[in-house]
């Protein structure tokens, strides 16, 4: 499916109220991250969190690092509204931009990015245009979905779309490993994780998507299953023996290191 931004922006904002209730895997990926970057940063330095959703990452940044001047951005109106109304008393700077056309001019000592760059079309361009920004010296860290996520969802979804499954297409290891392999970048806490959310059903397990705003009911392309067929989709999702349901993340977690030249 061809991801349309401005549809992606209106289901996160649509979601960004009771977003930090729901997007638990998320806050958990983003403190794994911020525990890599508890290092400070010289005072200041100039950090910027890409997708920065209700600002949790951003104002722990700040937290981490007050003499420096920390900006968030996302995509969403709504998402920066909650952040900004978050970060009114902590001096971080919310802006709404677009992550993957991002024209600022400025480099910056620490770019981050949680659980935001699978919505770019172009995830390695984009992640390239990140590279681009950070200062000799300074770092990258990202938290990303990444090929082998909901194994649950997708299974289920194969047996009864079939060809006619539609979804985020993540990336592999293997082509995150050719993108961000080059000879001025040390990486450093690279690894793979997966966490697990447990839900009462398989419904709530796919609703789940909707309420943190990861949906693709804003996509142009977007049809909606008929019920019969959501019926074969829930009866096809696996289920433990009390009938609970898993959603399970598989997220690459890691910090770089620019090379001063």
């Amino acid at each position: 499916m061809r991801i349309d931004r401005q549809g992606v922006a209106a289901g996160f904002s649509r979601a960004a109220v009771e977003y930090d209730r729901h997007a638990v895997v998320q806050a958990e990926i983003a403190e794994r991250l911020a525990a890599k970057l508890e290092a400070p940063l010289k005072e200041g330095a100039r950090i910027v969190d890409l997708g920065c959703g209700t600002g949790a990452l951003a104002l722990r940044l700040k937290a981490l690092n007050p003499g420096a001047m920390v900006v968030g951005m996302d995509l969403a109106h709504g998402m920066a509204k909650i952040a900004r109304w978050k970060s009114a008393t902590s001096d971080v700077h919310i802006l709404v931009g677009d992550y993957a056309q991002w024209a600022l001019i400025d480099s910056f000592d620490l770019v981050v990015s949680s659980c935001a760059l699978q919505w770019a079309a172009d995830w390695a361009g984009t992640l390239g245009a990140w590279i681009d920004r950070v200062k000799p010296g300074g770092r990258l860290g990202l938290g990303l979905l990444v090929s082998g996520c909901f194994p649950e969802f997708q299974q289920a979804a194969a047996r009864v779309l079939g060809p006619d499954f539609w979804g985020l297409r993540l990336p592999s290891l293997r082509e995150l490993d050719q993108c961000l392999t080059s000879s001025v970048w040390e990486w450093k806490d690279l690894e793979v994780v997966e966490l697990r959310q447990e839900f009462d059903n398989p419904m709530e397990a796919l609703r789940s998507f909707q309420r943190i705003g990861a949906s693709f009911y804003d996509q142009p392309e977007y049809r909606p299953l008929p019920p019969a067929c959501l019926r074969r989709l829930l009866a096809s999702y696996p289920v433990r023996s009390g009938g609970g349901a898993y959603l399970t993340y598989r997220i690459l977690i890691g910090v770089g290191r620019k090379a001063c030249v």
